[in-house]
């Protein structure tokens, strides 16, 4: 008697488990066949998403061309710049040396020079 008692209890509990695993599959079988129609009615959207992101990556390649070409002409333009700055300092250098050596030359400016250094030296 006690072991058909404790047969239909242990039978019971295995009912009870049989019919919580059933009905969980059953719920999860649902969540995935929703989620299946969900993702089939999002498709086209998800395409036409896609397809937006491609058209936006070809102009990004586009833009960044163009912004590499302009910071190409900018660099030229910035050294041609610096070599212009370049040869006229040194065309200045060169003319200023030039000056130099006919002041030097020059006995006026060479006795001014030695009275400058004179009167330096007595102040």
């Amino acid at each position: 008697m006690i072991f058909t008692f404790l047969m239909s209890i242990v039978f019971i509990a295995e009912i009870i488990i049989a019919f919580t695993i059933i009905f969980n599959l059953i719920k999860f079988d649902k969540f995935l066949t929703d989620t299946n129609i969900l993702l089939e009615k999002a498709k086209p959207e998800i395409r036409s998403i896609c397809e937006l992101c491609t058209g936006i990556s070809v102009q990004i390649v586009e833009f960044s061309q163009i912004g590499v070409d302009k910071f190409k002409a900018a660099k030229e333009r910035f050294i041609l710049k610096q070599l212009e700055s370049l040869m006229s300092a040194i065309l200045f250098w060169s003319i200023n040396i030039k000056i130099l050596k006919k002041f030097r030359k020059n006995k006026i400016i060479k006795t001014a020079l030695k009275g400058l250094t004179l009167l330096q030296s007595v102040v």
